[in-house]
């Protein structure tokens, strides 16, 4: 939802690799909830979020505090941060991300910006024509390409 009365459209998708791609939103219904959860459809190898702002809330967007407990909440394999303000420090809050995702969850997670992958990394997250991607992320390798073919 985008709002209280907005409906936003999010992506789920993958057959061998789940991924579920939520832009936009303020707070996932119940159904979607389930839908792409551990119980619904299993456990997501990749979840890509929004976190507008670093503290507090918003009416229509998801911040850093709810970002967190949504993660929390659907237990991802890997979630990718999108669609921050200015006010992230992309370098300083990855290592805050991975320290949290040490004592949390374990659970890779990385605010999405080109700094916070190396030139390596990097050409692992293009899009690549009938290729899925899927992103392995390991605290002391970082990113890792673990792509097939449809």
């Amino acid at each position: 939802m985008h709002g209280e009365d907005y409906i936003c459209l999010g992506f789920l998708f993958g057959d061998k690799s789940k991924v579920a791609y939520l832009s936009d939103v303020s707070r996932i219904p119940a159904t979607t909830d389930y839908v792409i959860s551990k119980s619904g459809a299993g456990r997501l190898d990749l979840l890509i979020l929004d976190s507008l702002y670093k503290t507090g809330s918003n009416k229509f967007h998801l911040c850093l505090p709810q970002t967190l407990e949504t993660v929390k909440m659907l237990c991802p394999k890997q979630a990718l941060l999108i669609g921050m303000n200015h006010e992230f420090d992309h370098h300083q809050d990855n290592e805050l991300l991975m320290e949290w995702s040490r004592r949390v969850m374990h659970v890779g997670i990385c605010l999405v910006h080109g700094s916070c992958f190396t030139p390596e990394e990097s050409k692992i997250l293009s899009v690549k024509t009938a290729l899925l991607i899927r992103i392995e992320w390991d605290p002391t390798k970082g990113f890792e390409d673990r792509s097939s073919s449809y």
